[in-house]
């Protein structure tokens, strides 16, 4: 929003801007997380939504009330953590497949680039679906163009844009290239090494379901993950909902937007959420169009100088 402000010099966009990012923290960054967080303690251990969702809210109203320096040590000391945990876990499965590694890499070449699969595309509505859903997790998974990235890079201590500006980067490398590509080996893996374990299982269990022939406490470890995920996008998207709160109506109420944005948690946890994924991936692609847009019309501003 500061950005469409101060280098374009436009104010009706970088309000609707921040806006769009207000909505998203509430979507986004609240009730979907808030929402995944109970179906994964539901599933695992039968905790009540209503319990959860209280739990949820507490916890990280206390982290959020503190301010960024309290979101920030949080973050800074649970994600790397969570994120090495998680990736050791896959390795440990693949290593237990490896015997079909090699032709689950295959199969999923085969299945992206068979004819009847191109074909399928071609024909209209499938392909429409697979873009519309692609992209729209693709989004939701790396924020990759929404622009909300540099929110919370704008708050690091460094002085040096440009190397904020590639730690920045490898946020997408880690998440979609790194995680998102192990947990896709792991569920192709198991389903050629395990078909059995898929009788009965839906999309949403498939990496439950995989996860469950880990030597140590599996889905367990696997709920545990997921639900500390969840915490720290609820804690870290507070942050981004707060900035562009400010931005619309001052820093004297950013009171108003934390209480909301706690009772949001509570209330993401508790209800269905197919209407909320829906306005999430619209003000998502509504996001990008400003951003992509002021990037194209500042490309001289941001260019390397030689």
């Amino acid at each position: 929003m500061y950005v469409l402000k101060n280098g374009l010099n436009r104010k009706i966009p970088a309000k609707f801007y921040a806006l769009c990012t207000v909505c998203a923290a509430f979507g986004v960054g609240c009730t979907t997380q808030a929402n995944s967080l109970t179906q994964t303690t539901s599933s695992t251990w039968g905790l009540s939504p209503h319990l959860v969702g209280i739990a949820a809210a507490f916890l990280s109203g206390l982290v959020i009330l503190g301010g960024i320096r309290s979101i920030g040590n949080i973050c800074m000391k649970i994600v790397p953590f969570l994120g090495i945990l998680y990736i050791g876990g896959c390795c440990v499965l693949l290593f237990l497949h490896r015997d079909v590694l090699a032709q689950s890499v295959l199969l999923i070449l085969r299945c992206a680039i068979a004819p009847d699969a191109t074909l399928g595309g071609i024909a209209g509505y499938t392909l429409k679906q697979a873009a519309r859903y692609g992209i729209a997790r693709g989004l939701f998974t790396n924020e990759a163009g929404i622009g909300t990235s540099s929110i919370p890079a704008a708050a690091s201590s460094t002085s040096n844009p440009s190397r904020q500006a590639y730690v920045s980067m490898t946020a997408v490398f880690w998440d979609t290239v790194v995680m998102c590509l192990l947990s896709g080996l792991v569920i192709v893996a198991n389903m050629l090494k395990h078909p059995e374990s898929l009788l009965n299982v839906n999309e949403t269990g498939l990496a439950d379901a995989a996860f469950s022939y880990l030597p140590f406490g599996g889905s367990q470890f696997l709920s545990l993950s997921l639900a500390a995920f969840a915490i720290t996008t609820l804690i870290g998207w507070s942050y981004f909902g707060e900035k562009a709160f400010a931005f619309l109506w001052g820093e004297r109420n950013i009171g108003v937007y934390k209480l909301l944005y706690i009772v949001m948690i509570y209330i993401g946890a508790v209800i269905p959420l197919d209407i909320v994924w829906e306005c999430t991936d619209l003000i998502n692609a509504v996001m990008v169009l400003p951003n992509v847009l002021a990037l194209f019309l500042l490309q001289d501003k941001i260019r390397p100088q030689r």
